[in-house]
């Protein structure tokens, strides 16, 4: 018995992946964008104002 156990599992996945490509859809990378300017834009916003200021207008 000699080889790695997983040795049977990695050929498979080698057999059925093969020629397998990671396409990424322009839509997904939209989405990805549209995320991060979503998170960003009020951080930057919060983080102007004062740790006081912020608390006063609750």
């Amino acid at each position: 018995m000699s080889g790695s156990p997983g040795w049977g599992y990695e050929t498979f996945v080698e057999r059925a992946l093969g020629d397998a490509a990671l396409r990424v859809p322009w839509s997904s990378w939209v989405a990805v964008l549209a995320g991060l300017v979503a998170a960003v834009v009020p951080a930057r916003r919060a983080a102007r104002v004062a740790p006081v200021a912020g608390l006063s207008l609750d």
